[in-house]
């Protein structure tokens, strides 16, 4: 009998309800005072994650104002940002905004953490985060800051009147839509700013982010099977390794989810061999 030793990894995410997930990446675009650092040049790469509860009230709930801006400001909205530069990851999370009264003009102040622009005439929409360390929430210092002052995260996204929809839940955002990203860090007069790539903007209900499936898997004469129920959420990459380097996988084929159960069968070798199903979100 040919020898075969399977492994079956995946990648994990959280199962949870009512929390949007934003995923962005993107490079700096310029530094000025104490941000300014050898290891922070233009383009050096940036990543973003952002979560939020999306069940959060409006302060402002939209009205569908005639040819007005609406400016609908949230701040229950347990927000928690993960921003990564290089080898340096900075998180901070914000339970609420600390209060405040919005200007006549929309224009948002530091103690709202979430605002969407919604117009009802022909103009960029826009969803505004603006995470500030003198919010009731808890923020470590910034890896590449100097200056020991409040700090203000500000991500800004934008795109046509159809971007958004009246609520803040990720199916009232449509990503593809975007046209313009853009983020900074300010610390008292200093201040990193950076693009972010209108592409690479993923919107998702945390519970659609991959989680591991129940895989079973058996061997049948000279086949090794496997078996495990979808998600039409995701993709599902199968991949063998006689190593388990982690250069040493090969992608056997890769499957997208449709909610049914999947069942593959695939040749054994001489020698011993490994096999995996990595989780991803499914391509539109």
């Amino acid at each position: 009998m040919k020898p075969s030793f399977v492994l079956l990894g995946f990648l994990i995410g959280s199962l949870q309800a009512e929390i949007v997930l934003w995923r962005a990446s993107g490079t700096i675009s310029a530094t000025t005072g104490t941000f300014e650092d050898s290891s922070l040049p233009p383009g050096e790469a940036v990543s973003i994650r952002m979560t939020y509860d999306d069940q959060a009230l409006p302060d402002k709930p939209y009205n569908q104002s005639i040819g007005l801006v609406d400016t609908d400001y949230r701040t229950n909205v347990n927000l928690a940002i993960q921003i990564t530069i290089g080898d340096h990851t900075w998180q901070g999370a914000v339970e609420t905004g600390a209060g405040g009264t919005p200007s006549a003009v929309g224009t948002l102040p530091p103690p709202y953490t979430l605002v969407t622009k919604l117009r009802s005439f022909a103009a960029n929409e826009e969803f505004e985060a603006q995470i500030h360390s003198g919010d009731l929430g808890d923020f470590g210092k910034f890896p590449f800051q100097v200056e020991d002052a409040l700090s203000i995260i500000n991500l800004n996204f934008k795109g046509p009147n159809t971007f958004l929809g009246i609520g803040i839940e990720s199916l009232e955002v449509t990503p593809s839509l975007i046209t313009t990203a853009t983020g900074s860090i300010s610390s008292g007069a200093s201040q990193l700013r950076f693009d972010i790539n209108p592409s690479s903007v993923e919107v998702l209900d945390l519970a659609q982010v991959p989680v591991s499936p129940a895989i079973h898997f058996s061997t049948q004469g000279d086949d090794v099977r496997i078996n495990w129920r979808s998600s039409s959420f995701f993709s599902y990459r199968i991949e063998r390794s006689l190593t388990l380097d982690n250069d040493g996988w090969t992608t056997i084929e890769t499957i997208n989810g449709t909610g049914a159960a999947f069942t593959r069968q695939y040749p054994r070798g001489e020698s011993p061999e490994f096999y995996r199903i990595v989780t991803d979100t499914k391509s539109q």
